[in-house]
């Protein structure tokens, strides 16, 4: 009897060679994953920068409208809602979109203070950073930028 030499071939794939090829695809897709986080890290940390630049642009621009800095207590609401310390209140402008002050990329609100560490004519006004807490090496500040 002849043996058809068509019905010797192998009609699929081995375990191995499947696992091989996921093992393959698993560390393309790891590599791609790896460089996302990092570019989106970047990404937050430029967002923050500009959120505190335009901050800092408003609080400037209601100092210059009421006459002086919003205190530490008032804070950035001051920016959205007419504090009742302000002797004038027709000097006074809205000056943030919205009904509050926006948080900044990690939904963590952005921390003021008047008067500021450089003095009484200064303001400190920074985001948390990444790790959301105040005080540590990845917090994004008005001083900083």
């Amino acid at each position: 009897m002849k043996t058809n030499k068509k019905q010797n071939k192998r009609r699929g794939f081995t375990l191995v060679e499947i696992m091989l090829v996921l093992v393959i695809m698993v560390s393309i897709a790891a590599l791609g994953v790896g460089t996302f986080v990092g570019v989106r890290q970047q990404a937050d940390i430029q967002k923050a920068k500009i959120g505190v630049q335009n901050l800092v642009k408003s609080i400037e621009l209601y100092q210059v409208n009421v006459g002086a800095f919003p205190n530490t207590a008032e804070g950035l609401d001051a920016l959205v809602n007419c504090p009742s310390s302000i002797s004038n209140p027709d000097k006074w402008i809205k000056l943030v979109k919205g009904n509050s002050v926006p948080l900044d990329p990690w939904d963590h609100p952005f921390q003021y203070q008047y008067p500021g560490s450089q003095g009484d004519d200064s303001f400190d006004l920074w985001s948390c950073g990444p790790d959301g807490i105040s005080g540590t090496d990845d917090d994004i500040t008005n001083t900083s930028i």
